[in-house]
């Protein structure tokens, strides 16, 4: 049998992908095809955009905005609001605030933006800021996060 007269392009992909799987994981297999998308669990890939956190009196935030990731120094605001404006609401950080003040109350139908007021993590990875959201109407408060990124 003569290997050499057969088509071996597709076992070289094969054994290429599969040489870099072992040696550098996933991750180094999505950079070489150019595919590294961000994805919500790996904190690497958290783009540091303005957020806005749609506010409802059923579930209080989406399950995307129920954890919110900030970076300090990108100038990045969080704003909160009800997009149906039928509810006002409000935001208590309770003892320590990413923001200004640690009470924030809706003025039509929403909150901000606000800009971080200078809070980093301390030179942890992240630093963790639960808060309390109270919309008009609902039966209880809402418990999301707003997490402010560390370092590079």
């Amino acid at each position: 049998m003569n290997l050499s007269n057969r088509d071996s392009g597709p076992f070289i992909l094969a054994a290429a992908l599969s040489a870099s799987l072992l040696l550098g994981g996933c991750e180094k297999v999505r950079e070489f095809f150019g595919s590294a998308a961000a994805h919500d669990h790996n904190l690497h890939y958290v783009s540091c955009d303005n957020a806005t956190v749609d506010v409802n009196s059923s579930t209080g935030t989406s399950d995307v905005d129920e954890m919110v990731f900030l970076c300090p120094g990108k100038n990045q605001t969080l704003t909160w609001q009800d997009p149906s404006g039928s509810s006002d609401f409000s935001v208590d950080f309770g003892a320590e605030s990413p923001f200004a003040n640690l009470v924030y109350t809706s003025s039509n139908k929403k909150i901000g933006p606000l800009k971080t007021s200078g809070t980093s993590s301390g030179g942890q990875r992240a630093k963790v800021f639960k808060y309390k959201l109270t919309v008009q109407g609902a039966s209880k408060p809402f418990d999301p996060h707003v997490i402010i990124m560390g370092g590079s």
